[in-house]
C-alpha cells in the first residue's frame, strides 16, 4: 500500500504542479491596439477666373474671353460656348450686352466667375473733317479776329475786347 500511496502522492504532486503552472502562467500580450487612421483631407475646392479683353464694345466688334482654373474636372462657359478646357480663350461677337459665366466643377465643389460685355450701337462713319481755322490773333491768346474786306478798308474785330478798329490808308480809328 505504501507503493500505492507513494504513486498517488507522486501523481497528485505532478497534477498540482501542472495546475499551478497553468494557473500562474502570465497571459501572452497581444499586438498593441491600433490607432484609428486619420481621415483623408477633403478635396480642394475649385477656383476659376474669367476676363474679357474689353468690357465695352460697339456692335460688330469682337472680344476675347480668357479663363483659368485650378482643382476642376469640368468647366462650362455660358451662354453659347459650352464645355471648355481648364485654361484657354475664345473670341465672341455679341449683338447685345451680355454676361458670360464660367462654372468650374471638381471633387471639392464648384466655383463661378463672370464677365459683363456692354455693346453700344454701331458707330456712324466719321464725318469729313473741316480744315482748322487759322489763328489770326497771333500772340494775343483767345482773341479771334475776322478780316473782312470792305471797299478798300480792312476791319479787324476783336471779340474778346469788343473793339472795332478800322484801318484805312493813313487813318486808324477806335470805335
Amino acid at each position: 500500500m505504501h507503493t500505492r500511496s507513494y504513486g498517488k502522492a507522486v501523481l497528485l504532486g505532478l497534477l498540482s504542479l501542472v495546475l499551478l503552472g497553468v494557473g500562474c502562467k502570465k497571459p501572452v500580450a497581444g499586438p498593441p491596439p491600433t490607432l484609428p487612421t486619420p481621415p483623408a483631407p477633403a478635396p480642394a475646392r475649385p477656383t476659376v477666373t474669367l476676363q474679357a479683353s474689353s468690357t465695352l464694345i460697339q456692335k460688330g466688334e469682337t472680344v476675347t474671353l480668357n479663363w483659368s482654373s485650378t482643382n476642376a474636372t469640368e468647366l462650362n462657359l455660358a451662354p453659347g460656348v459650352g464645355r471648355v478646357a481648364p485654361e484657354g480663350s475664345t473670341q465672341v461677337s455679341p449683338d447685345a450686352s451680355i454676361t458670360y459665366t464660367i462654372t468650374a466643377t471638381g471633387p471639392g465643389g464648384s466655383a463661378e466667375a463672370s464677365a459683363r460685355i456692354t455693346v453700344g450701337p454701331e458707330q456712324p462713319p466719321p464725318r469729313p473733317s473741316r480744315p482748322p481755322v487759322p489763328d489770326l490773333a497771333g500772340r494775343r491768346g483767345r482773341a479771334h479776329a475776322d478780316r473782312q474786306l470792305r471797299q478798300g478798308e480792312t476791319v479787324l474785330h476783336d471779340q474778346r475786347r469788343n473793339l472795332l478798329a478800322e484801318e484805312s490808308p493813313g487813318t486808324l480809328r477806335h470805335g
